[in-house]
């Protein structure tokens, strides 16, 4: 396929990608539990949306993601070749780092584990490290539920509304099991998550003619912190304006990030 070819593909795919963000009814990605004798893993052609403030999105984060909080902890692989991690001796402490979009809003929270033993059991936790040293769970450290289920999905809904914030904390996902038993093993978290406008400034941006008191004050300011928009002139916004197809291409351009490779540079 020709260069010329391939940059009118992508724009036809942005084109229906933003057709679809305008006119597409909210949806959710959340599953059942899994009945014993399988794992509910999320298939790839799984339908989330990487924009829009409506619909949900998943992380996957895969047992072969964690690694053991300490140097004592040890484990095994189990499952042909599925991937689930079972803990052997140590602690039993695991942990993954979490990379979620600035501003995401955490709504679930799931592990997806095998879990056939009635003796055996451990907690999940979402932790927030501090750059600056510390830490904190965000939510309670969830257990395990007690008895033998087999291969489940087991989870919870934050009780408060979790918001990332990367340019200050890092994010982990703590696994602890509880015994040494292959019986039980861990296939991996879920974490579930909405993008979202972020708050409203005290001061506005374009006080002329998009004060504070605007109703869509809180959406134009989010345009210009992202570099978006700069207003039509010193202090104004036009809001009722009409839009060109110029200013469209710099608006749509700005917000997906738009850029096509330097063929020069491609071997």
């Amino acid at each position: 396929m020709s260069l010329q070819k391939t940059h009118v593909s992508r724009l036809l795919a942005t084109a229906a990608a933003l057709t679809f963000m305008l006119s597409a009814p909210a949806h959710a990605v959340d599953r059942p539990s899994s009945a014993p004798g399988t794992i509910s893993l999320p298939p790839a052609d799984d339908t989330q949306d990487t924009y829009g403030t409506a619909s949900s999105t998943a992380l996957w984060i895969p047992a072969a993601a964690f690694n053991p909080h300490d140097s004592a902890t040890t484990y095994v692989r189990t499952g042909g070749g599925s991937g689930a991690t079972a803990r052997t001796g140590g602690t039993g402490q695991f942990w993954a780092e979490v990379n979620l979009p600035a501003g995401a809003l955490v709504t679930r929270v799931e592990i997806h584990h095998q879990d056939n033993s009635t003796a055996n059991s451990g907690f999940h936790c979402l932790t927030r490290y501090n750059v600056d040293g510390g830490y904190t769970n965000i939510e309670t450290c969830v257990a395990f539920p007690a008895g033998a289920p087999g291969n489940t999905t087991f989870g919870f809904a934050p009780a408060a509304a979790i918001s990332t914030v990367n340019n200050r904390f890092p994010y982990v996902v703590h696994i602890f099991v509880d015994g040494n038993n292959p019986t039980y093993a861990f296939y991996g978290v879920r974490i579930v998550y909405k993008l979202q406008i972020s708050a409203a400034p005290a001061t506005a941006t374009f006080p002329s003619d998009v004060p504070t008191t605007h109703p869509l004050y809180r959406f134009v300011e989010a345009l210009a912190a992202a570099g978006i928009t700069g207003g039509c002139s010193a202090g104004a916004y036009c809001p009722d304006s009409p839009l060109t197809r110029g200013q469209m291409a710099v608006f749509i351009s700005t917000a997906l990030g738009l850029h096509f490779p330097d063929v020069a540079t491609i071997p």
